[in-house]
């Protein structure tokens, strides 16, 4: 979403470093030890400026693209086949997790929440739920979709797991999950 959106050269230049070996291991091994996710943190701060409903908006369209790629269409259709009611429950942006609540008719939508001041975003996240989703969870009896590793405590905890694999199709398999479901996708 943020490379969508954001055209400055100092933040295209992050991006280039993040993916190199050293940035990515480097982000890596310093969210495992200190729950921080730096690469995430300076990016958010690009937002810094914008207005809300400008990032609203511009996350509609984000999702309405994605719609058209398969890795979305999969996770809707898995969605729309449980009946269910939608709970979205992510560590993602608030905006993105709003435009992919509105598309799915979520009942509640639980994410990480960007930092607003008179409707413009300071370049902060007041609540960053990607570590904590458990505590948006009021029961045993829940089912999960997810394509993020992270989530493995709340898959072993549901009573049914969707898992979409990506990329990670070996480390999901090896978690042993006999209550999960594998939908395997190309990593694009």
């Amino acid at each position: 979403f943020l490379d969508t959106i954001i055209s400055n050269k100092l933040y295209r230049l992050l991006r280039t470093f993040c993916k190199t070996t050293v940035g990515y291991w480097g982000n890596i091994l310093l969210y495992r030890l200190t729950h921080i996710d730096l690469q995430r943190r300076l990016a958010v701060q690009y937002l810094k400026g914008m207005s809300q409903v400008a990032l609203e908006a511009r996350a509609q369209t984000f999702i309405a693209t994605l719609e058209q790629t398969k890795r979305i269409d999969t996770s809707f259709n898995i969605l729309a086949q449980t009946q269910a009611p939608v709970i979205i429950l992510s560590g993602t942006l608030d905006c993105i997790a709003k435009a992919v609540g509105n598309r799915l008719h979520a009942q509640a939508i639980y994410s990480s929440a960007l930092e607003y001041r008179n409707g413009v975003c300071t370049g902060k996240l007041k609540d960053d739920i990607l570590l904590n989703k458990k505590r948006y969870i009021a029961s045993d009896h829940f089912s999960i979709l997810t394509d993020n590793t992270t989530d493995i405590e709340l898959v072993k905890q549901a009573e049914k797991a969707f898992i979409i694999c990506y990329s990670n199709k070996d480390w999901w398999e090896r978690q042993h999950l006999q209550h999960a479901e594998y939908h395997y996708e190309d990593d694009h």
